[in-house]
């Protein structure tokens, strides 16, 4: 005899699941606080805190190949933490609804294209008017057409692939029977944080030097 409270309950156990996945916790965590022991918290804590910071080290590898364009011009460096940031907001709410839509059957292997085109028009509006205001935003406090140029397209391919990937995914790792919950924050994040100084160094590299 299933009761209604044991679906509740059983509903609750996954979106809890879920939650901690999403969050970089580990599902064996107990879902009560006080009821999980301290040195457990710090376990599966620091073990993925750890291993993401070392994982983003490479940003800073990335920005060291760049080091003498940094130096020249230090503009770049004012509006890189603008441009890792909304790029990871960009990726972390286009995961958000698309894991959404795989815990509710909306999103299957049948339409992931139509999802992922769908992601991708939308990113195409959203990068635009972002740029439209990041532009004014560069332009009004420095002056220099070039500097908003590079760091505006930047800007525009960055939130372009984050919310891509952050489609991409879990869309990917539902394919492999992977809990898609783990896609989202901070791995995404971290991911991004990767690819957006990447990207820009490398646009400010082109038009800039």
């Amino acid at each position: 005899m299933i009761t209604a409270q044991d679906v509740v309950e059983i509903i609750r156990e996954e979106g809890s699941e879920d939650a901690y996945k999403m969050s970089g916790l580990a599902s064996s965590v107990s879902h009560s606080y006080f009821s999980t022991p301290a040195w457990r918290l710090i376990w599966h804590r620091s073990i993925w805190l750890i291993s993401l910071m070392l994982f983003q080290s490479i940003s800073s590898l990335i920005m060291g190949t760049y080091h003498s364009m940094i130096a020249n011009h230090a503009i770049i460096s004012f509006f890189l933490t603008m441009l890792i940031g909304t790029g990871g907001n960009a990726g972390n709410q286009s995961a958000t609804l698309v894991i959404r839509g795989l815990i509710n059957n909306e999103i299957s292997r049948d339409n992931a294209m139509k999802v992922l085109w769908r992601e991708f028009s939308i990113g195409l509006v959203i990068a635009s008017l972002l740029v439209i205001f990041g532009f004014f935003r560069v332009y009004y406090f420095y002056h220099d057409v070039a500097s908003a140029i590079a760091i505006n397209l930047s800007l525009f391919l960055i939130v372009l692939m984050s919310m891509l990937l952050g489609a991409m995914i879990p869309i990917i790792l539902e394919r492999f029977n992977i809990d898609p919950a783990h896609s989202a924050a901070p791995f995404l994040l971290t991911l991004m944080d990767i690819l957006g100084v990447l990207i820009y160094c490398f646009v400010c590299s082109k038009i800039l030097v």
